[in-house]
């Protein structure tokens, strides 16, 4: 029975290997070329949107547009220009608490939904858990994408690249990238093929959607705490010789950013969930 099992599987294995090298041997080149340039263009959209976001979160914390340039110009003529701008960057931490508290909601949401119909929302929540887990590396925020940066040893801890809104745009592109990609395989598989693509397809969406914007959360927690409760400089900046608190400005504006993002896709998940099925 056992033995018998094993063929069973066996079998199936090199069915779903033979149909995945049928579809992507169907996936001409210029499928590939219209997927890396919607990759792209996603990736310029993801840095707009945190730029944005970000210049919006400066505002609020400023109150307004000329009260904040007035107090970027004392700072200036004072020089203290490097202080404010990280003053800045606590007080658009308390932005951040705040959409912490939206996050808060959206999880119990999502626990909800799981326990109203699991079977149609545990992609969504399992996805949302993992990303936070990959993009803040825990509760102690120690680990995760940020501090891959190990891998190269000690001395490139903190990079530039992984420690500032960088990390973001190019795991939140990453995500989607790859869900866009799965979609133009999934196009081009045999019609008659195994049932688990299509189920695979019906959980890769909102899988996907739910990684993101968890790894976004995930990234905001990290860079937040790197920025105010254990704070560093960070490494490969294309200026040398700044002050710490610099530093933890980048870092700080960089958390707030991913978490004005991760407020954003959640509210978009709200707005889909909301929106009346035609």
């Amino acid at each position: 029975m056992t033995t018998l099992a094993y063929r069973s599987d066996d079998s199936r294995a090199r069915r779903l290997h033979a149909e995945l090298a049928f579809a992507l041997g169907r996936t001409d080149r210029a499928a590939m070329k219209a997927w890396g340039r919607r990759a792209g263009g996603r990736m310029l959209h993801l840095a707009a949107r945190r730029v944005g976001g970000l210049l919006g979160l400066a505002a609020l914390a400023g109150r307004t547009g000329g009260r904040e340039a007035a107090g970027l110009y004392r700072a200036a003529r004072q020089r203290r220009l490097l202080v404010h701008l990280a003053s800045r960057g606590s007080s658009a931490m308390d932005g951040a608490v705040a959409l912490g508290r939206e996050g808060r909601r959206l999880f119990a949401a999502l626990a909800r939904a799981l326990r109203d119909n699991p079977r149609e929302n545990a992609p969504k929540v399992l996805g949302a858990l993992l990303g936070f887990a990959a993009g803040s590396g825990g509760p102690d925020a120690n680990g995760g994408l940020p501090d891959m940066d190990l891998l190269f040893g000690i001395g490139a801890h903190r990079s530039a690249l992984t420690h500032t809104l960088v990390i973001g745009i190019l795991a939140e592109g990453l995500v989607l990238a790859l869900a866009d990609l799965a979609g133009v395989v999934h196009e081009r598989l045999p019609f008659d093929r195994d049932p688990l693509w299509d189920r695979l397809a019906r959980a890769g969406t909102p899988l996907a959607e739910g990684l993101a914007t968890g790894t976004v959360a995930g990234l905001a927690w990290h860079l937040l705490a790197d920025a105010f409760v254990q704070p560093g400089a960070l490494h490969g900046l294309p200026v040398d010789g700044l002050p710490m608190e610099a530093h933890e400005a980048v870092i700080g504006a960089s958390g707030a950013a991913e978490a004005v993002r991760a407020g954003q896709r959640a509210a978009r998940g709200k707005r889909k969930e909301r929106k009346p099925a035609k």
